[in-house]
């Protein structure tokens, strides 16, 4: 595990635990969209699994459009998979840095698949007095893997998804 260093920034839109999720037995995307604060490395994500043994599949796109309506409207900078074996938060290395400009606007893109083929994909939902924050273009689902079923998650009045992206100052 990398340790963190003082020149960290972690972008996140988590407030709150995940009240709810959404399945589907054909693969989902899922995708938080973030503005660099300035010239930075993304090193490595985080995001959160609820089954053993899920695949996971992470797509990086940077130099996306100012105004975007889908996460990978951008340069693809990074593909890579990896295997995760038991549920929870996970942080994950990134197979190499990504370069971000001060401004320029990224994403993170996943797919998880657990061993039985169905995709769960947990997101912030208001319960008990809790309110999420979501906004307008911060998270995307994509349940048909095409550019054109890309859906912002506050067109469905659900929350954030949860992805996370930790950078390093250049």
């Amino acid at each position: 595990s990398k340790e963190i260093n003082e020149n960290s920034n972690n972008y996140t839109y988590n407030g709150v635990s995940h009240g709810a999720y959404f399945d589907n037995s054909s693969p989902i995307q899922t995708a938080n969209v973030f503005t660099a604060k300035g010239c930075e490395k993304l090193t490595s994500i985080s995001i959160y699994t609820l089954t053993e043994a899920s695949d996971v599949t992470i797509y990086i796109y940077k130099d996306i459009r100012k105004n975007y309506y889908c996460p990978n409207q951008g340069t693809l900078a990074l593909s890579m998979n990896t295997f995760i074996p038991r549920e929870g938060y996970h942080t994950i290395e990134l197979t190499e840095d990504v370069q971000l400009s001060p401004g320029s606007i990224f994403s993170v893109v996943v797919e998880c698949v657990s061993q039985s083929g169905v995709s769960y994909n947990p997101f912030e939902y208001n319960y008990s007095g809790i309110k999420f924050g979501a906004n307008k273009g911060e998270s995307f689902v994509n349940i048909g893997r095409n550019a054109t079923t890309w859906i912002d998650n506050t067109q469905r009045g659900w929350g954030n998804l949860y992805i996370q992206a930790f950078t390093e100052d250049c």
